[in-house]
């Protein structure tokens, strides 16, 4: 996954902690026990890299493990594909991230731009750090933008707890001030053409108000949230291209020299894009997100018969109906004509 290069030092040395690395094997594998059999028999879990889609209910989840050379880790998630548990150990001088979300293969993210995400567009997550190392760490959330084909393009974060201190001019980051979300100030970065990846560009909101500004001791439990659609729009105030959502996710990104454990429970991705309702006698007719206000629906006797654009002359007699989009906060409007 070399397009997933992250924050930190990108050359990777030769110095795995062995000895601890066996403890954590054998601790992760007590931990899988006792985390799937409470999840139940469809619970799944895996010490590999590789990305897993969730076959059920929630397929269009995934969980992943990118990392480097010697870290390790192991996830443990539920049947329903919105908990999962990380172990993890990475060595000095290596990077890794444990997660859980959608990508631009699942539905709720397929073909949405940054400016297509719809308004009251909330990510939501429970998270407890059961313990952590030495060294550093940030939970929150952590994605991509790029192409339609999936190809990363710019990263983006919204941290809640971290160690790692974006300061303007560290690492080339840039100072691009501050956002306040929902009563809480998220002080933010970005780094353009960063060395590990010259043709990938980072944007980060970091929070510097509330409950979760300072980073607590573990263990610790706490609820996070985030408006997409806020985040979103200052981010592209400040650069951010209006490509495509291609990655979405809740993670926890552990640096060199740290191990420990975190639990997510409660992940909710929302899908980025509202359904399309059109009104008529007082009931919703769930159409394609694609059509317009102003389409034409042509009706006999209250019932509805066709469905043309409006360059098509009507057949029936005519009813306008403008469209409703759930979750933005728009009236639903009235017919027009017959």
């Amino acid at each position: 996954m070399k397009t997933e290069n992250i924050m930190g030092n990108r050359s990777p040395e030769s110095s795995p902690e062995a000895g601890f690395s066996r403890v954590a094997v054998i601790g992760s594998a007590i931990l899988f026990l006792a985390f799937a059999s409470a999840f139940g028999k469809e619970a799944g879990s895996s010490t590999g890299s590789e990305t897993v889609r969730k076959q059920g209910p929630n397929a269009d989840m995934y969980t992943d493990n990118w990392r480097q050379g010697a870290a390790t880790g192991t996830r443990v998630w539920n049947a329903a594909a919105d908990s999962m548990s990380f172990t993890w150990n990475t060595p000095s001088g290596f990077d890794q991230i444990g997660r859980i979300g959608k990508d631009y293969t699942s539905p709720g993210l397929a073909n949405v731009k940054v400016d297509d995400v719809r308004s009251n567009c909330i990510m939501t997550a429970t998270a407890n750090l059961k313990s952590v190392g030495s060294g550093g760490y940030m939970w929150g959330v952590y994605g991509w933008t790029g192409d339609q084909s999936g190809k990363k393009v710019n990263e983006f974060y919204v941290m809640y707890q971290n160690t790692f201190n974006s300061t303007p001019g560290q690492s080339g980051y840039i100072d691009i001030g501050s956002v306040t979300i929902d009563g809480f100030t998220f002080a933010c970065v970005k780094n353009l053409h960063m060395p590990w990846a010259p043709s990938q560009n980072q944007y980060m909101a970091i929070l510097k108000s509330g409950p979760w500004a300072s980073l607590k001791p573990t263990p610790w439990t706490g609820d996070f949230s985030i408006d997409l659609k806020k985040v979103f729009a200052y981010f592209r105030l400040n650069g951010l291209p209006n490509e495509y959502v291609v990655d979405l996710t809740w993670g926890i990104e552990a640096m060199g020299g740290t191990h420990g454990q975190i639990i997510m429970t409660k992940v909710v991705v929302p899908d980025l894009k509202a359904s399309t309702h059109l009104l008529f006698n007082s009931r919703a007719l769930v159409v394609n997100p694609a059509w317009q206000a102003g389409t034409r629906l042509f009706a006999v006797n209250g019932r509805i018969r066709s469905i043309s654009p409006e360059t098509q002359q009507p057949f029936f007699p005519l009813i306008r109906v403008n469209s409703k989009r759930d979750g933005d906060g728009s009236a639903a409007a009235g017919a027009n004509g017959h």
